[in-house]
């Protein structure tokens, strides 16, 4: 879901139209996007160390309770 999220959001910023830009905003375009999937990254692993010992316990008692 996130990621249709943020995908949503480059193609409207694009005009959704990506087939009608020149190869220079095109460049501006992709550097903007892996900027993002950086920074998605970094936030990520912030995630994962809160998610993983939940999950883990969660896991271990066969799914939680009801």
């Amino acid at each position: 879901m996130i990621e249709m999220t943020v995908q949503q959001v480059f193609m409207k910023e694009r005009g959704e139209k990506p087939d009608t830009i020149d190869s220079a905003t095109a460049q501006q375009g992709l550097q903007r996007e892996i900027q993002a999937a950086l920074k998605d990254l970094d936030c990520g692993k912030d995630y994962e160390k809160l998610a993983k010992p939940f999950m883990e316990k969660m896991l271990s008692h066969d799914g939680g309770e009801g």
